[in-house]
């Protein structure tokens, strides 16, 4: 019976090691090129026409307005580092643009988010962000 409890434990502790293997492995973060170049791009032409009249001129210079807070550097690191792609596709759109909350469609969101992490300077890669949460939800945002 003993060398039954202790291989029931030395299982439950393997298991929990690979989830814990598991969960790292899927989770990835800005830094992995999550974005392609194109996406950024359309980004950018909608950051221009809906977003940079209340949230300014995305880079370089400074960032942010009186009305919006910036959406790059160290001001919007301190609201978001260390969440995921998923809590800023959501606050987006639910909350943008503030004179017509919920109207951007979700591959509109992701390619702001493209946008947003390029002018972060966070680097691009092959393939684009896609619009599903729970994906977005495995990113994580981190300087």
């Amino acid at each position: 019976m003993k060398r039954f409890t202790i291989a029931l434990l030395l299982s439950f502790i393997a298991a929990g090691m690979l989830q814990t293997v598991v969960w790292a492995q899927s989770t990835r973060s800005v830094l992995d090129g999550v974005y392609t170049k194109d996406q950024a791009g359309r980004g950018e032409a909608l950051y221009v026409k809906s977003c940079a009249i209340c949230h300014g001129d995305a880079v370089p210079g400074p960032y942010g307005t009186s009305m919006g807070p910036s959406l790059v550097g160290d001001e919007f690191l301190a609201n978001y580092n260390g969440g995921t792609a998923g809590d800023l596709f959501s606050k987006i759109r639910q909350t943008m643009p503030g004179d017509n909350p919920g109207s951007l469609q979700p591959q509109e969101t992701v390619d702001l988010l493209a946008f947003m992490f390029s002018a972060s300077r966070w680097p691009d890669g092959g393939t684009e962000l896609p619009p599903d949460l729970a994906t977005l939800k495995q990113i994580r945002i981190q300087p």
